[in-house]
């Protein structure tokens, strides 16, 4: 593996990571309690995921469709998957220009039903062989409507190297994910 693509993969899984961190910490401040972990962190998944996206070729549209519905899918954290997830490709969005917003105190319609069919096609995984499939699809169409044709057409006009590149370049801006304290996730 290029020592370029292990970069953006550390890069983008530690951003994910402190993501990740900073809903746990939203939910503290606003419920009062961190958010209760279902499973151990499976690291192992987000190193393989992360490190070979710069693997997929693809258009942008598809690329954050696939990001979107894996990171989502695999489960990988302890708990808050969807709100870490959404949170974190609503940042990649934004940095590209794209106007996909995320509040974890509220979502619109849109966000809300994705997020309940998302659930059951997860909770329905054990006998449904089809699942990635049907969540890759509900993610689409999710994704389609709630970006606009306008938008998804143009974020189909980028490739998925230059979405990668351009966040990982940029994340070092990010000034509510550096606080200095180092994302040892290895």
């Amino acid at each position: 593996m290029a020592k370029r693509e292990e970069k953006a993969g550390i890069i983008l899984r530690r951003t994910y990571l402190k993501i990740h961190n900073i809903i746990c910490d939203r939910i503290e401040q606003i419920t009062g309690q961190r958010p209760k972990d279902y499973k151990k962190m499976d690291t192992r998944v987000l190193i393989r995921f992360f490190n070979g996206l710069e693997r997929k070729q693809m258009d942008g549209f598809e690329f954050m469709t696939y990001v979107l519905s894996t990171l989502i899918v695999e489960q990988a954290l302890p708990n808050t998957n969807h709100r870490s997830t959404l949170s974190f490709v609503a940042v990649w969005l934004d940095t590209a220009g794209f106007g996909f917003k995320f509040e974890l105190e509220k979502h619109d319609r849109r966000m809300t039903q994705y997020i309940l069919d998302s659930k059951v096609i997860i909770e329905n995984r054990g006998t449904d062989k089809r699942y990635r499939v049907n969540h890759l699809k509900i993610t689409r169409e999710f994704l389609m409507e709630f970006l606009g044709k306008a938008q998804s057409g143009r974020l189909g006009s980028i490739s998925s190297i230059l979405l990668i590149t351009s966040f990982s370049d940029s994340s070092k801006d990010f000034g509510f994910l550096t606080d200095g304290s180092d994302m040892n996730d290895e």
